[in-house]
């Protein structure tokens, strides 16, 4: 059975999470859908991390 994705829109494209453990699995864009590699991974985490920070410190303001 195929897993159940949750997609989130960003700016280029698409991420999709896994429904079951909230993963990042793939990239989708305009060229096309691609498997997550450990790169993209990382990147999309970094990136999450940035955005929970900066929206601690306007709550903090």
């Amino acid at each position: 059975m195929a897993e159940k994705l949750k997609h989130e829109t960003v700016k280029g494209g698409k991420i999709g999470r896994s429904a079951k453990t909230g993963r990042f699995v793939m990239v989708s864009t305009a060229r096309g859908d691609d498997k997550a590699s450990p790169l993209t991974e990382s990147v999309v985490k970094g990136a999450s991390s940035k955005r929970k920070e900066a929206m601690k410190r306007l709550v903090n303001r």
